[in-house]
């Protein structure tokens, strides 16, 4: 097992764990930059960019596993693709969906469907990855300093998977880190307004 193999099936598993390590994927270790860097290079491959969807998952996912920043937005970049790929694979099985009711129903004409027609008829649908798009677009914007994204998006994570530890555990980092941030802007606030106060004293006093 390659080193992109490991670290993303590392990261699946601690998705899932009871015991979640968010800083461990926030914050990691040089020898795991090295791997990051050789599997990116390898994925990016003569084009620029992997193209087969689990590819895409994979160099993306290793992507906002960095810490360069330029990295990281590619990363969320290529995540939010992947959603918008889901989405309209799911609008095209409802449509699908509702053609093959309206034939079995017979509201349509009673002849045999076509093979273009079977072609388009829903098929099994595998297990979805959708949770683990949001949850490293959600991760990639943690390490952005974007929490209002990276809110949006474990949000979402979490109406799919509410009982989702990662994701919980992550929540629960992006609240901690907004009610630092408020707190940090609004002693900031209050220094500004008393600096103002002691300006406009020192002004009325002259």
């Amino acid at each position: 097992m390659d080193f992109l193999t490991s670290h993303i099936s590392r990261g699946a598993d601690l998705l899932f764990k009871k015991d979640p390590r968010v800083e461990a994927l926030l914050h990691p270790s040089p020898d795991d930059l090295d791997g990051l860097d050789h599997s990116i290079a390898n994925l990016r491959g003569p084009s620029g960019t992997a193209a087969a969807p689990e590819l895409v998952f994979q160099y993306s996912a290793a992507l906002i596993s960095h810490v360069n920043p330029l990295h990281i937005k590619e990363g969320i970049t290529l995540m939010e693709s992947l959603v918008f790929q889901y989405w309209a694979e799911e609008r095209r099985r409802a449509n699908a969906a509702a053609k093959q009711a309206t034939v079995a129903g017979g509201l349509a004409a009673t002849a045999p469907p076509s093979s273009d027609a079977v072609d388009e008829l829903p098929k099994k649908k595998q297990p979805s990855l959708l949770p683990i798009y949001y949850y490293y677009m959600s991760l990639g914007w943690v390490k952005l300093d974007d929490p209002h994204k990276a809110k949006a998006c474990i949000t979402r994570m979490l109406d799919l998977e509410p009982q989702n530890p990662q994701g919980k555990a992550l929540e629960a980092y992006i609240d901690q880190q907004q009610t630092r941030d408020g707190v940090i802007g609004l002693a900031g606030l209050s220094a500004a307004i008393a600096a103002a106060a002691v300006v406009v004293g020192t002004l009325r006093n002259k």
